[in-house]
């Protein structure tokens, strides 16, 4: 059995989708035929030659700060509309500041914290009621 055709027709939503590991998700979502919606804050990278390739038909992209909860709804309720639903989400956007712990200011940690906690509930917050309705879904975490 081929694992990537469990993705034939799903939802995806992954955010922090345009470099490293979130791109590498985007790219095997797409290529079990999965639709994907895919979020990037600082650079669209390797996302854009996605959409004007093979996939562009399956793949929307979104430029969101995932620690802002107002965009977060906003851009969650477009992608649950467009896609009619989210079968998965990959909170796989984050940061992180080079610094030894002693040393990171308060300023670094909050940054961090606010990014990677705090944006990964900020999504989740918004597509779990409507997987709930729909009785399925899975979240997954990077980090």
């Amino acid at each position: 059995m081929e694992i990537l055709g469990l993705l034939s027709k799903k939802k995806v939503l992954v955010t922090g989708g345009s470099r490293g590991i979130g791109l590498a998700v985007v790219k095997a979502c797409l290529a079990g035929g999965a639709e994907v919606a895919a979020t990037w804050n600082t650079s669209e990278d390797g996302l854009s030659d996605l959409k004007d390739g093979e996939f562009g038909d399956r793949l929307t992209t979104y430029r969101l700060d995932i620690r802002d909860a107002g965009a977060v709804k906003e851009v969650t309720a477009d992608v649950v509309k467009r896609l009619d639903g989210v079968d998965a989400l990959v909170n796989n956007a984050g940061i992180s500041r080079s610094a030894l712990f002693m040393m990171m200011s308060d300023e670094q940690w909050n940054e961090v914290f606010q990014t990677n906690l705090g944006g990964a509930r900020n999504v989740t917050g918004q597509v779990l009621l409507p997987m709930l309705s729909k009785k399925k879904g899975n979240n997954i975490v990077i980090g």
